[in-house]
């Protein structure tokens, strides 16, 4: 059998998103059901002889058995402790997060849980109201409120992935003049003290992305920062993956077969040198996925065998799952699902696309790599994210290449710090670059429909049909029918896509957006925008970003608790009423009336009433009647509380017939 490893890693990570979807009783059910089915294959001659079900049968299996293991042996005792405070002693395990808000948040590792029955070793994200002044590894005692991160891997947002169960926080700490033994405190002072030398040549803007760039750390990225790069379409870059550590590693083995090096001492060094840099980026899924292909490919230069791109995919995604949790990371699926594009829709457009002009074969390499990414990544940004750029197909003409030159002058201003006037050369080269990454993604983040909104439930039906037809095809091997399914697949998605645009012409939408402390609420129509108490920055790239995305015109926004970010949404947009019962100056503010109200009652557009009732900071009353139904928001003090509180972000729709409603951007909360 072809591929063996590729049958069982996307087995097992199948399974995998399944059971983390459906909980443990699934998992036990699903155990049993493998376990026959794999039974089942054995016996069947036809099924053993094709030997790929059986394969896929008992991977399906081993999955469920670790995932009920870890599960059990993991998560619940760490469940335990939820709501409990305790004494323990714990170290710094990450780069030191930036302040934010009243907060410092770090990622730390405890050595001892002072409670019966707890488990001593494990993982959690700490905040506290101080710094904590302490180096890597340091030992800190400390009195630590736990909670659980989510009941689920999907809710955690990327937590389970990392081995994160749980939250704390810190009461009361001190710093022991004892430390932690082990080359973790060695890799982090090495990450720190790399970052530190980055900062000392560039700007701290230009060096933020640098480091990002470099070592996969993103803790001094500001909050614009990202957002441009994610409305860009270009975010990828910031994220330490195959890209760059094919460009570091290929860039090392062509010097040293330059150099003559043979071919085993080579390979040897290579391979040292990914698993390095795998160390000095936080061994990250992604470059975790990059680094196994990339030692594979150079174990197989040594024993002269060519290795198979998707077998690798499989095996390295097989070694992510490992942690059962993994797929339940956003960043995980989106590498996986990028390097399938590559792997197997790129080699078709290429095929039909052969420039023979060099440089325009270059760009069109990086567009065709663009396009096919896109078109693979579209189911898991469709659920977890809710919108996509499509500028970032054609601003990573200009982006990658750039990109790759900056981390390579980055790569050698750090290798050469000895040489200070060749450092000096390399650091202004990177410089420059990272400062043209942050004008690129600015300007382009600025754009009308920047970023597309595709969280509707028919765009969700768009992708599952043809992911429906494209796997029929590849399942059974009907190669023929390749270019009649994609002709299909185009003509069907664009005919739900402009059914979905009637559809939808006559719908009021409530967006209703958590934050840290808070809930916003956006209603929109095709034409025109009302916000509704926009307290933290969250909500604001959200509103931003939503408004870009449908290029609407900003009627008016309630700031319901003198936010700061209300009034940044009115300097971006020109809005046509500012609304707030604070008495403050308001100077600046980008709008054409800014009254104080206590009350009013208005047609704000057609199909939508908007009565505002102020009743001090503890208490504003606003009532939506959309198509003669009515919606309550209530604020608190600036937390919206809207029908009911929930959890994660959520999206009606309203028109003539009815409402209905979706759970939406539940990873960006």
């Amino acid at each position: 059998m072809k591929r063996v490893f590729a049958h069982i890693g996307f087995s097992f990570a199948i399974t995998l998103i399944v059971l983390n979807i459906f909980g443990i009783k699934a998992a036990f059910a699903a155990l049993a059901v493998t376990g026959a089915a794999f039974a089942l294959s054995v016996i069947v001659k036809k099924t053993r002889r094709a030997a790929a079900v059986p394969v896929c049968m008992i991977s399906a299996f081993l999955a469920c058995a670790l995932f009920i293991c870890v599960y059990a042996g993991v998560f619940l005792p760490q469940k335990a402790l939820d709501g409990k405070t305790v004494s323990t002693r714990f170290y710094i395990s990450e780069l030191k997060e930036s302040e934010t808000g009243d907060f410092f948040t770090y990622t730390v590792k405890t050595v001892s849980v002072d409670c019966e029955n707890a488990p001593q070793r494990i993982t959690l994200k700490l905040r506290g109201k101080k710094r904590i002044d302490a180096d890597y590894g340091q030992i800190i005692n400390g009195k630590l409120k736990l909670r659980l991160t989510a009941e689920n891997g999907f809710d955690s947002f990327g937590n389970f992935g990392n081995g994160i169960f749980l939250s704390a926080n810190l009461s009361s700490f001190g710093v022991e003049n004892s430390y932690v033994s082990g080359p973790e405190r060695f890799i982090l002072n090495a990450r720190n003290a790399l970052r530190d030398f980055i900062f000392g040549k560039a700007p701290k803007k230009e060096a933020a992305v640098i480091t990002a760039l470099l070592i996969g750390d993103k803790s001094n990225l500001t909050d614009d920062i990202k957002n441009d790069f994610s409305s860009s379409g270009t975010s990828h870059l910031l994220a330490v993956s195959g890209l760059h550590l094919t460009v570091l590693s290929g860039a090392l083995f062509f010097f040293l077969k330059k150099l003559k090096v043979p071919k085993i001492p080579r390979s040897v060094i290579s391979v040292f040198s990914v698993l390095s840099y795998m160390a000095l980026t936080g061994f990250s899924k992604s470059v975790t996925r990059a680094g196994i292909m990339m030692i594979i490919l150079l174990a197989g230069e040594v024993i002269n065998e060519k290795s198979d791109t998707l077998n690798s995919l499989g095996f390295s995604v097989f070694v992510i799952c490992l942690n059962p949790f993994a797929v339940t990371d956003a960043g995980a699926l989106l590498t996986v699902t990028a390097v399938l594009g590559l792997v197997t829709v790129e080699p078709l457009l290429a095929e039909k696309i052969k420039p023979k002009n060099y440089i325009l074969k270059f760009f069109a390499d990086i567009f065709l790599a663009s396009l096919a990414v896109f078109i693979t990544t579209l189911p898991v940004i469709f659920a977890f994210f809710g919108y996509v750029s499509l500028a970032g197909i054609f601003l990573n003409l200009i982006m990658i290449p750039v990109a790759q030159i900056t981390l390579v002058s980055a790569f050698l201003m750090t290798a050469l710090q000895w040489l200070s006037p060749v450092c000096a050369a390399f650091a202004f080269v990177a410089k420059i670059g990272a400062g043209s990454m942050l004008l690129l993604t600015e300007k382009c983040a600025d754009l009308p429909y920047a970023v597309t909104d595709i969280c509707t439930p028919e765009i969700g039906l768009a992708i599952a049909a043809v992911l429906f037809l494209f796997g029929f095809v590849f399942l059974f091997g009907k190669k023929r029918l390749i270019k009649p399914c994609a002709v299909v697949s185009a003509i069907l998605f664009a005919a739900i896509l402009f059914g979905s645009a009637l559809i939808n012409s006559n719908c009021v939408f409530i967006r209703e957006i958590g934050g840290y402390y808070s809930t916003s609420v956006a209603v929109y129509d095709s034409e025109n925008l009302l916000v509704i108490g926009v307290e933290d920055y969250n909500q604001y790239s959200a509103v931003k970003s939503l408004a870009r995305a449908k290029n609407l015109e900003t009627v008016m926004i309630i700031d319901t608790g003198g936010s700061e970010y209300s009034k940044r949404l009115a300097r971006d947009f020109k809005v046509l009423n500012y609304v707030t019962a604070e008495k403050e100056d308001l100077a600046g503010i980008n709008c054409g009336n800014i009254f104080n109200a206590d009350e009013f009652d208005v047609d704000l557009w057609r199909n939508l009433n908007v009565k505002y009732h102020y009743g001090g900071k503890s208490k504003t009353d606003i009532t939506l009647e959309i198509y003669g139904r009515r919606f309550y928001c209530r604020s608190y003090g600036g937390d919206i509380c809207f029908n009911e509180t929930s959890e994660f972000d959520s999206l009606y729709t309203v028109n003539k017939y009815g409402s209905g409603k979706r759970g939406l951007n539940q990873w960006l909360k």
